[in-house]
């Protein structure tokens, strides 16, 4: 399920939950680390009638390595989701209505035609997480930025750095099930480049 295709935050977390490696089991866990509650409230938000508060949505995005643009939508559904008014609602389901539209151009969400510009090969080549990073997402399994880091003994927080640069410049894709995978975006120094040692 792609993120722009529901106004429902939750669903999208189940679906993003039940596509990870063994269904997700002890993603919750992860997910109640990261926002620093107890794993039952994990449950009664994303299987109940509770729900996130901004704070958390954003943290929650960060976990899940969300875009720019996916942050701010999935934070403006849950601002739907809390909404107390009928004419609150009404304000918010236009705005997601803006959103999606805006999602279906493909330059929003896949940059294919960007090309790198030099500060940004700059970065990709400063440090080896850029790469290692970008070559874990291809992996069956690792999605998350915990996982990555995990897999590669960096820090979360790293991780999901790392993530959204690679992201924002094309290195990566989120895929319509909420995983990653190398995009369509290539990386390459001419031999003549100052940035080789």
């Amino acid at each position: 399920m792609s993120l722009f295709s529901t106004d429902n935050y939750k669903a999208f977390v189940r679906e993003f939950i039940r596509n990870q490696p063994r269904k997700g089991r002890g993603l919750n866990r992860k997910i109640a680390q990261h926002l620093n509650i107890h794993p039952a409230m994990v449950s009664q938000i994303f299987s109940g009638n509770r729900d996130l508060t901004a704070e958390q949505a954003i943290d929650l995005a960060g976990f899940l390595a969300l875009g720019e643009l996916e942050s701010d939508y999935f934070l403006l559904l849950v601002q739907y989701s809390r909404a107390g008014s009928h004419q609150l609602r009404q304000k918010f389901r236009k705005q997601i209505e803006s959103m999606q539209e805006k999602a279906q151009n493909l330059e929003n969400r896949l940059p294919r035609d960007i090309v790198l510009t030099g500060e940004h090969k700059a970065q990709f080549y400063s440090a080896w997480h850029y790469s290692g990073v970008r070559l874990a997402s291809s992996l069956p399994g690792l999605s998350s930025p915990q996982e990555i880091a995990e897999h590669l003994g960096i820090s979360p927080s790293m991780a999901a750095r790392t993530l959204e640069f690679l992201l924002a410049t094309g290195l990566c894709i989120r895929t319509e099930s909420g995983g990653l995978e190398l995009g369509p975006q290539r990386t390459h120094l001419e031999s003549s480049s100052p940035l080789i040692h």
